[in-house]
């Protein structure tokens, strides 16, 4: 569910399962854009699929498996979900994007 705003008013819409997962990408990309190298905000595997630009699959399977690329942080148990520092993958981005 979403609102549109026409002149004064707002007007609620219903969007498919895709159309809000593809809004929610595009904000959470615009947010991954303010990123730095100093960065301390935590990563999921999703996250960083979305800031690279590949699927959650390839990025599982295939980037964060990568011996250069930085560890993950838990922040309880290892049994919990990774997490990786933005800034770590930001420095990562910067030297093996091009890459991919």
């Amino acid at each position: 569910m979403a609102f549109i705003l026409h002149g004064d008013f707002m007007e609620q819409v219903t969007l498919s399962k895709k159309a809000e997962e593809e809004i929610v990408k595009a904000a959470k990309m615009a947010a991954f854009a303010a990123f730095t190298e100093n960065s301390k905000n935590l990563m999921t595997i999703g996250d960083i699929a979305i800031y690279i630009n590949k699927s959650y699959n390839f990025t599982a399977n295939n980037i964060i498996t990568r011996a250069d690329f930085p560890s993950a942080r838990y922040l309880g148990s290892e049994n919990e979900q990774k997490r990786y520092v933005a800034g770590e993958i930001v420095k990562w981005g910067i030297r093996y994007m091009k890459r991919l």
